[in-house]
């Protein structure tokens, strides 16, 4: 950053290069509504739902529903005949069952008639009382295709699965939308029309996100440059963190439609995310920028130092994020590793982005000095209540967290994992109307099936065989609003041989009478429940079921029904798109359990080797734990399910809490090796860093407030649970973090690394005597290094002090002020200062520098801190440190003895 500080234009030339690059991308990125991408590789359950397509098609079904006080009327049929042909020659639609197109069996006049329900629209009433007589009679058509009051009637479309063609389902749901249109035009008011099916579900989904991104996210987003701008009154406040998030978001989507990545419904998360996640690492550098200035420092220094304070901190909070991110690239649902490697993608982009373009687009800005502190009377009694807080009532602080831990952890105990996609709409929203429209008038907006296979071909021509999908489909009949299969066929069929007679509604006896049957049957019908060589049969489900809770608990109950009623010579298989997405659902939590323990078995690993210290790394878990207990406990306290779109904010949460947990640590670090105390040291810390911590996160808590006002109920949740997660991290870090680390001095291991001490040390410094390389950086880590240029006083006789210099390149002069003379020269390893740190007497001569000098300074908190982390290598220092006060006092006593000898 130092050398970008100099060279701005090669920097841009980076960026705009890249910007360039991963443009190109931006034009492959689709959108894409399908759930293929929550199915989990390998998974049997998978396997066997795509096993079920080949045999017995595409169970995606999109339903057109007309509803009126009678169905039928000659207007309404002759609607549902010329929508059923138009919809026949959709792109994507392979079948359409209606009234149009079904298959009558009756055998009341004496004869089997087989031919279709419709033949033609009838125009008299006698002939349309006659059609409604027989259409509801039969069991086949009630449920499917209308329900048992004549009032409303379904047209089916069984649709193809494009997942690889953008924009498939939305263009099918317009193409009928259009349909629709057309017939309320022709039939008027009173009579309802509309449609509902899994692509008009997914169409409606991406088409809310889209308009929420796309209207919240610009008033998200000003509203957190709002805050920032109230916070740091200057126009860099706002402009740097757009510049930095507009070159990430590009970025990252370009880079998602290089791989293939489309925007779904986690996805369109990610450019918010970017813009949030990103604005934190800016304002803490122009915080840093903003202490140079009021410091005295010019422009050019107040950004050199600000890449030397903030540099390192952003790096480790980008590092951690970035980690936390990757863990979900093992994951084994592609929509969750596609996320975790766009995100990990953009964190470290962002990274790169703001070292690059933060120091050259200060320079572009006027110098604004900050006014004083009495000009902030806000944050002065901000700053005031924290350190009271946190230091009066550290205590307090740790026992009520203790205890709202425990109390979240039994709120979280109600949490339940429900990906629920009606649950994405308000309650009073037009999805949601509809579907209880159609729960209500006809039958459940929900498909199953149940596939039931034998080992041998030709089984289900078996009555034994048969019996037990007829079981079964009774089992569900009384649980479900539709149930239908091949053996309901059969049924009818055998009802209608016998004369239409109601006693012989059930399944032939010999195997050659059901192939009769069979070879009577509408083969289009047929091949919808039974594969070609008849083997397996489908039992289709319709049902008013929401949400992967309410349908893994009647998975469940289907397949204990099956365990011990039927037989064991036959497979069973329960599938469907909702039952593949529901067992991903149960996948999705225990994943998000894992991720969140590696991320945070990685932030103690990389916190603990950070600062080289264990407990650091348990103490940095606290304040990291209490954002996600409260997320989780707010879920379980407001009946907020665990789903698909509300899994990434713990994560969120989590990488915010961790990145200010990150810089309070890192400037603890630095200060306590300037204070005297640890509490000083804290209480600058929290002074430092709390106008960045406060600001981006009440900013942050803002921005996602503003999401309660969308209309997708998704995003009011996500919103909702985002603005506690950031309130908890806020909190979390401002009182528990400082009241955490106030015992335990800190040390990077990056101050650790760039030392400029060797092991020689331990040979020419009294003071190291018998100390490793390690051991003499543990001590000299501890300590602060001072630079003293030529001719510049380290001591000066007569003052008074309580530190002491070793010197680790360069000498100096020992002189007596009263003779004038050089009493001694120190070199590399020499200790000066020493009786003055032992008693605080004045110093007794000046030290000079006779060239660059540059010395460690200890003092008593050096020694108090190395004790504190240290205690082996303390004592050995000690130890040396008292054997060169023996060595400094017997060789003052030797000099006082040889002048009292010369006087004599």
């Amino acid at each position: 950053m130092r050398w970008i500080v100099s060279h701005p234009g090669p920097s841009w030339v980076i960026v705009i290069f890249l910007t360039g690059i991963f443009s190109l991308g931006l034009g492959r990125v689709r959108s894409d509504s399908s759930t293929t991408n929550l199915y989990i590789e390998g998974d049997p359950r998978v396997l066997e739902y795509y096993r079920a397509k080949e045999l017995f098609g595409e169970d995606i079904i999109l339903t057109i529903v007309l509803r009126a006080e009678n169905i039928f009327r000659t207007d309404i049929l002759e609607t549902v005949v010329q929508m059923t042909y138009e919809a026949e020659g959709l792109d994507g639609v392979f079948r359409v069952v209606s009234l149009s197109t079904a298959s009558n069996l009756d055998g009341s006049e004496g004869w089997l008639n087989t031919e279709g329900l419709l033949p033609y629209v009838p125009d008299t009433p006698e002939e349309l009382a006659a059609l409604r007589a027989r259409a509801l009679d039969s069991r086949i058509f009630r449920g499917e295709l209308l329900n048992a009051q004549g009032s409303a009637t379904a047209i089916h479309l069984f649709v193809e699965d494009r997942p690889d063609e953008e924009g498939f389902n939305e263009r099918l749901v317009s193409a009928v939308g259009e349909m629709i249109d057309e017939a309320r035009a022709q039939l008027g008011p009173e009579v309802t029309i509309y449609q509902f099916g899994s692509p008009y579900l997914k169409a409606s989904i991406l088409d809310s996100l889209r308009r929420s991104i796309l209207t919240l996210t610009p008033a998200a987003v000003l509203a957190l440059f709002l805050i920032l701008f109230l916070f740091f009154r200057t126009f860099r406040a706002i402009l740097i963190p757009s510049v930095t998030g507009l070159f990430s978001v590009v970025w990252t989507v370009g880079f998602m439609g290089m791989c293939g990545f489309a925007i779904n419904p986690v996805s369109v998360m990610i450019p918010p995310l970017l813009i949030v996640i990103g604005c934190t690492e800016d304002i803490h550098l122009l915080a840093e920028y903003r202490r140079g200035l009021k410091n005295g420092l010019d422009r050019h220094a107040a950004i050199c130092r600000m890449a030397d304070k903030g540099g390192l901190a952003i790096l480790l909070t980008s590092l951690t994020t970035f980690v936390g991110f990757i863990t979900l690239v093992p994951n084994s649902i592609p929509l969750l590793r596609e996320f975790g490697i766009a995100v990990s993608f953009g964190i470290a982009a962002n990274f790169l982005i703001t070292i690059l373009v933060v120091p050259g687009m200060l320079r572009w800005f006027k110098p604004h000095v900050p006014a004083g502190r009495s000009g902030d009377p806000l944050m002065r009694w901000s700053e005031s209540l924290l350190v009271k807080a946190g230091f009066r009532h550290r205590r307090g602080i740790l026992v009520g967290v203790g205890v709202l831990l425990l109390a979240a952890i039994v709120c979280t105990s109600l949490v339940r994992v429900d990906t629920d996609y009606l649950r994405f709409f308000k309650e009073k929203s037009e999805i949601r109307r509809i579907y209880r429209d159609l729960s209500l008038h006809l039958v459940g907006g929900t498909n199953m099936m149940v596939i039931v296979s034998a080992d041998e071909a030709d089984a289900m021509k078996s009555p034994d065989v048969l019996d037990n999908v007829v079981r079964l489909s009774d089992f569900l009949a009384e649980r479900y609003d539709k149930v239908l299969g091949y053996t309901d066929f059969l049924r009818k069929m055998h009802q209608e041989m016998n004369d239409g007679d109601p006693r012989y509604h059930m399944l032939p006896s010999s195997r050659e009478l059901i192939s009769q049957y069979t070879l009577l049957l509408n083969q289009d019908d047929l091949s919808r429940f039974v594969d070609y060589d008849y083997q397996s049969t489908c039992v289709l489900i319709r049902a008013d079921l929401s949400g992967s809770s309410a349908i893994n608990a009647e998975v469940a109950e289907i397949r204990r029904f099956i365990d011990t009623e039927l037989t064991r010579d036959l497979q069973y298989a329960i599938t469907g798109e909702p039952v593949i997405v529901s067992g991903t659902s149960d996948t999705i939590s225990r994943e998000l359990v894992v991720n969140l323990g590696y991320v945070l078995a990685a932030i103690f690993v990389f916190i603990s080797i950070l600062f080289m210290s264990m407990k650091a790394g348990l103490l940095a878990m606290v304040p990291n734990i209490v954002p996600i207990m409260a997320t989780f406990a707010a879920m379980g306290l407001m009946r907020i399910p665990l789903s698909t779109s509300t899994f990434p904010v713990a994560i969120i949460a989590l990488g915010i809490a961790v990145d200010d947990t990150i810089h309070l640590m890192v400037r603890y670090s630095k200060e306590i090796k300037k204070q005297d105390s640890n509490t000083i040291a804290m209480t600058r810390t929290v002074r430092e860093e709390l106008r960045p911590v406060l600001s981006t996160s009440l900013a942050l808590m803002i921005g996602f407030l503003v999401f309660l006002f969308s209309t997708f109920g998704a995003t009011v949740e996500f919103g909702i649970l985002a603005t506690i997660a950031m309130g908890a991290a806020m909190i979390s870090d401002l009182l528990v973090t400082p009241s955490l680390l106030l015992t335990t001095p800190l040390i990077t291991s990056w101050d650790f690394i760039k030392l400029k001490v060797s092991g020689d040390l331990a040979e020419t410094s009294p003071m190291l005597k018998g100390l490793s390389l390690r051991e003499i950086k543990r001590v000299a880590a501890m300590a602060t290094i001072q630079e003293f240029p030529r001719g510049e006083l380290l001591l000066e006789e007569g003052q008074e002090g309580r530190n002491m210099y070793m010197l680790l390149s360069g000498s100096a002069e020992v002189r007596s002020r009263a003779s004038g003379k050089v009493l001694s020269v120190v070199r590399r390893g020499d200790v000066v200062g020493e009786m003055g740190f032992l008693t605080g007497a004045c110093r007794s001569a000046d030290v000079v520098a006779i060239e660059e000098v540059e010395a460690l300074e200890i003092n008593a908190a050096t020694l108090d801190r190395l004790r504190l982390r240290f205690l082996h290598v303390a004592a050995k220092v000690f130890y040396n440190i008292s054997q060169v006060l023996s060595d400094r006092l017997r060789e003052t006593t030797s000099d006082l003895v040889r002048e009292r000898n010369r006087q004599m």
